[in-house]
């Protein structure tokens, strides 16, 4: 979409998404297969979505020029923000302790991460930018091993090799 030139080594990143997304649990049974396949469909869209609104994000924020990434964060997030909280508001409970610091954590984490982010799109090319966004995908798998204890196996090895390879030869 950039113009940037496609490395076919770009193709491997995807085939560890894949892996890392792909893998079956030893538990499931037949009842659940029929769920199962549903709910990847769902996610192949969802993933599909994903990528395209990262790179539409990309681009607007690429043709928004200003000094300042409080900006891009600004007019990004904030209106969503808004719509989400107004459909959403009789949902949420801030008597919770654990959402109120679940709200700090991702709050602090997620604006400076989210200003970096900005940042590195005003300032990289996309060829070196995109390679670095798959770095998400590593840290969301390393997190549901931390948060969920999922297990480390084979499959999710190789499927995080093939996302990291890629991101260090393009560099």
């Amino acid at each position: 979409m950039s113009g940037e030139p496609i490395s076919p080594i770009m193709g491997l990143s995807l085939l560890g998404v894949y892996l890392l997304y792909s893998e079956k649990s030893k538990n499931d049974d037949k009842e659940k297969e029929k769920d199962k396949e549903r709910d990847k469909l769902t996610g192949v869209i969802m993933i599909s979505l994903a990528a395209f609104t990262e790179a539409l994000i990309y681009f607007v924020v690429r043709r928004l020029k200003t000094a300042n990434n409080w900006n891009h964060i600004f007019l990004s997030y904030f209106p969503g923000s808004l719509l989400m909280t107004g459909l959403l508001f009789n949902q949420i409970n801030l008597a919770n302790q654990n959402i109120n610091s679940s709200l700090l954590l991702n709050g602090v984490i997620g604006l400076v991460g989210y200003l970096l982010r900005f940042f590195a799109i005003s300032k990289l090319s996309p060829s070196i930018y995109a390679p670095l966004s798959y770095f998400g995908v590593i840290m969301a798998y390393v997190y549901g091993i931390l948060i969920n204890g999922e297990q480390i196996t084979l499959l999710k090895v190789i499927g995080s090799l093939c996302i990291i390879i890629p991101n260090l030869f393009l560099l």
